[in-house]
């Protein structure tokens, strides 16, 4: 690597075209693409700067949370969700062209997708475009042609993001919010031949179905995603079909869940009853700027929708007091959502957390060493922050009879010796983290105004890219950044890289006598 380090940054576009040369400048890529890889890991890049990819930093924040909740309720997780007709496809375009935009959202961390489909009472089928784009002469607002554009190659690319992050590091909770229209257009050439949904949806990877559900006691984090191996819930979400509408609702009702939103009307109240609803709260984003997090609305999913005037301030209320909002903004760089997402964790501050010292910490340190190390966090009233392991704050404490209940330590401590402050508490006193975003409320409503953060119990010690829970604790994932498997990883390269030098080193030696044989030319 210091070799490499040397050479990272010279120039490739300006070479002598010999052998020799050919085989240095490879040499020099390879060590280029080492040294990038060996440094990418403590490069801290936002949002923006990463598009299209997801940034180092938000992955490492959502798979925290995720494993931090992994013991909550499964209506206790909350995600970002974007309108797909606002955001996408009435900015870009009804066509195939603004799939990949879908799949890029989804890769930055989108975990909610609202989907408006239409169904067409004269032909009695499923469509993603609405009447207007079927017949507008704007190229730009027409529908594409159903072939190329339909539910169909939507799931296909919600079925191409599962099977890529259908891995212990980035696997999470993903939801189709379904809402249903009426329109009537005769012509024949906008038939998408998709009559029900069910058997569109069916076709979802790791699909939740209304059979794995036990509505009344829902699973874990940890049970749905990896005990079941399911993820992906398709909910009903608005019924606008015509009240005389041809097509039949329960048919789709074994693989779409009906949401309590539609309990309202007299066809759901009656439909309801030979099929569980699955519980969900939605509100207006305006309507909750004085709400606060109550333990009654835990048990239900809870989503905020907006108009296109979402303010940021609105957005982060929303996720603080429980709510996954539903972006319906326009943007006219895609990017832009970028803005939302950095302050979509309700756990970790916004560009937290940072990455330093990498490598490991507990197993290579002593105590005065580590309490130098930026790799303990903090919970501050914007969310946790990274912090110096040495650094003097009060501990949140949390009892265990109690576990609801959150206490503050009267002394300061550093992290190491945090938890011997709490036990001052009470034996049945320790050092806490928050689970969920109600717990957060009402730990950060423990700070006083004296108070510049606590200490919770999560750390990086035992790998500079991996949060876990107790001082001992080891990293989940150690086995896939161990020194072993990393040596395993580059031995590969650096035979090739041998290998390079040697015929170069070879090649000075024993040039190629191009005039040996000229008298012999014609």
């Amino acid at each position: 690597l210091f070799f490499c380090s040397k050479y990272h940054q010279l120039s490739i576009g300006n070479f002598d075209m010999t052998c020799g040369s050919c085989i240095f400048t490879l040499l020099q890529c390879f060590c280029y693409c080492s040294f990038v890889i060996a440094t990418s890991n403590s490069t801290n890049l936002h949002q923006q700067e990463a598009w299209p990819n997801l940034s180092s930093t938000r992955a490492v924040a959502m798979r925290t949370q995720r494993d931090i909740s992994e013991n909550a309720t499964i209506t206790d997780e909350i995600v970002i969700g974007v309108n797909l007709s606002s955001v996408i496809f009435e900015q870009f375009g009804y066509n195939s062209d603004s799939l990949s935009d879908i799949n890029t959202l989804l890769d930055v961390g989108v975990q909610a997708l609202y989907i408006d489909l239409y169904y067409n009472e004269y032909s009695r089928d499923w469509s993603l475009c609405p009447l207007e784009s079927l017949i507008t002469n704007n190229s730009s607002k027409r529908c594409e042609r159903p072939q190329t554009f339909n539910i169909t190659s939507l799931i296909g690319v919600i079925n191409n993001f599962i099977s890529l992050t259908d891995t212990v590091l980035n696997t999470n909770p993903l939801y189709l919010l379904i809402s249903v229209h009426s329109m009537v257009f005769t012509e024949s050439k906008y038939i998408t031949g998709i009559h029900y949904l069910e058997s569109a949806f069916h076709a979802v990877n790791n699909l939740v179905m209304p059979s794995d559900l036990n509505i009344s006691s829902m699973p874990s984090l940890k049970k749905l995603l990896f005990t079941d191996n399911l993820r992906a819930f398709a909910v009903l979400i608005n019924d606008d079909l015509q009240v005389n509408t041809t097509y039949k609702e329960n048919s789709d009702l074994n693989t779409i869940f009906i949401s309590s939103t539609l309990l309202g009307t007299q066809r759901w109240k009656q439909i309801s009853h030979n099929h569980p609803t699955l519980p969900v709260i939605w509100k207006d984003i305006n309507t909750i700027d004085n709400e606060t997090i109550s333990n009654t609305t835990e048990s239900s999913f809870r989503f905020t929708y907006s108009d296109d005037n979402l303010t940021l301030d609105r957005f982060v209320n929303s996720i603080r007091t429980g709510y996954s909002p539903i972006i319906s903004q326009k943007f006219t760089k895609l990017s832009d959502i970028s803005t939302y997402l950095e302050f979509s964790s309700w756990s970790w501050a916004i560009y937290q957390p940072t990455f330093e010292n990498a490598g490991s910490a507990s197993d290579e340190k002593s105590s005065s060493e580590i309490a130098k190390l930026n790799r303990c966090a903090i919970i501050t009233s914007s969310g946790w922050k990274v912090a110096k392991c040495g650094d003097k704050y009060r501990i949140l404490c949390r009892s265990s009879k109690r576990p609801h209940t959150f206490a503050v330590s009267k002394l300061y401590s550093n992290y190491l010796t945090a938890s011997e402050l709490c036990y001052n508490l009470g034996s049945e006193y320790d050092i806490a983290i928050p689970n969920t975003a109600f717990e957060q409320d009402k730990a950060i409503k423990m700070l006083s105004s004296f108070d510049s953060g606590l200490w919770i119990d999560i750390n990086s010690l035992s790998s500079s890219n991996c949060w876990v829970k107790g001082l001992n604790a080891i990293c989940p994932y150690q086995k896939t950044i161990s020194r072993m498997i990393f040596i395993r990883m580059i031995t590969p390269a650096a035979v090739i890289a041998f290998i390079l030098l040697s015929l170069l080193t070879l090649l000075q030696f024993n040039r190629v006598p191009v005039h040996q044989n000229r008298r012999r030319w014609r």
